[in-house]
């Protein structure tokens, strides 16, 4: 019996090994190519393994992606706005969310510059790419209290609040040489030209 459970086990790691080698197959093609050049044929190759290996693991392209988009939630978790929300100066709230996920666009690198490019024309990550834009909406929420339109033009204020949040934002400014803590304070700039700081 205690051979039979060794086998057992054995046999239970080398497939973990295999499902997991077949994932991050799957991210190293989504950093280098994106979600939309990554084939079955290319994660098997990448993965060394047959293509009804990676069908054994995953019934099908969507159970695969959900899988490596989970995997990769997990390796680079998104920041919490309970880390920020709390602040009641509107302004500094802006900043450190902002901090918070520019660092965070940095740190997931290509993949999820790729995922988010290809993400929304590749059905097998439609859900994914709802729980990503639901979480920017949460973000935008804690950012909203404290401002009020100038002008009285609240339209303006909430596309100012959205744009400083979009990776498209962070990226294309990162593309164009600035640091950080420069498109932070472009942002904020930004957001006080259409918006100030309600009085309490």
């Amino acid at each position: 019996m205690s051979t039979r459970r060794y086998t057992k086990r054995v046999r239970a790691d080398k497939e973990a090994a295999t499902r997991a080698r077949i994932i991050d197959a799957v991210l190293a093609l989504w950093a280098e190519a994106g979600p939309l050049a990554t084939t079955i044929s290319a994660v098997a190759g990448r993965a060394a393994v047959q293509r009804l290996t990676v069908y054994r693991h995953f019934a099908d392209d969507a159970t695969l992606f959900a899988a490596a988009a989970e995997a990769f939630t997990k390796a680079h978790p998104w920041p919490d706005p309970a880390d920020w929300a709390t602040t009641d100066h509107a302004a500094k709230r802006l900043r450190s969310a902002l901090r918070a996920l520019y660092a965070y666009y940095e740190s997931a690198g290509d993949a999820l510059t790729n995922l988010l490019r290809d993400g929304e024309r590749v059905p097998a990550l439609a859900g994914a790419i709802a729980m990503w834009s639901t979480y920017l909406d949460g973000v935008i929420g804690t950012l909203e209290p404290g401002w009020t339109a100038r002008g009285g033009n609240a339209a303006l204020l909430d596309a100012a609040l959205d744009h400083t949040v979009q990776h498209a934002t962070w990226h294309s400014l990162t593309r164009h040489g600035l640091e950080h803590g420069d498109i932070v304070r472009l942002m904020v700039r930004m957001v006080r030209a259409v918006g100030r700081r309600r009085k309490k």
